[in-house]
Parts: C-alpha cells; structure tokens; sequence
C-alpha cells in the first residue's frame, strides 16, 4: 500500500503561505516596526543634556531644566526631579567646586 503523496507545488504554497502569515503577524504585533518614539524621545533628551551640561553647567536654575522636564510630560512619561535629571546627564549632584580660602577636612583628622 502506499502512503499519500503530494505534488511538490502543493508543499510549495503551503511553505510560502505559512511564511505570508507568519510575516504578518509579527508586522501587526511591532516586529518589524522601529521605535521610533523611544528614539526621538532619547535624541531629544541627549541634545537636550549636552547642552545643559555644556553650557550651563548642570545649574538648576537654567530655563534647559523646564524643557526636560516638559519633554518627559509630552512622552507621558513621570516628570523629574533636577536630582534625576543630573544623574541621567551624568552631572555631579554636589558640586566639585570648592570656594577659595577654605580647607577641606575628612573626618577623624
């Protein structure tokens, strides 16, 4: 007795059909659509570091703060404190500079 046979064009459209289908469930489920939001956002917030960093030197009171912050709440993302936002642009949260004329001490000398 023999078994079933298919002609190889029928495993053919089925292979190719199974791919289609395949492709365009990963099309409707994000694969192969770039994130492109999550992109910008982080393009924006870079530029936007550099230039409070560059520029105005991590000081709290630069109008670059505001627009941080702006641009977390127009991502609908939590908005930051200035305490975040130097440690996600990488600013020293105490200031490294030390008024002239004073010493500095460490404890138990």
């Amino acid at each position: 007795m023999k078994g079933v046979q298919l002609p190889i064009n029928t495993v053919i459209i089925v292979a190719l059909a199974i791919l289609v289908m395949l492709g365009i469930a990963a099309y409707f489920t994000g694969v192969f659509i770039p994130h492109s939001q999550n992109e910008q956002f982080n393009a924006r917030l870079q530029t936007l570091c550099n230039e409070w960093v560059t520029y105005y030197g991590c000081d709290e009171g630069a109008s670059v703060v505001t627009d941080m912050q702006n641009l977390y709440k127009e991502f609908g993302k939590a908005k930051p404190t200035v305490d975040e936002l130097k440690r996600i642009c990488h600013c020293p949260l105490v200031s490294p500079i030390v008024p002239s004329g004073t010493e500095t001490t460490t404890e138990g000398e």
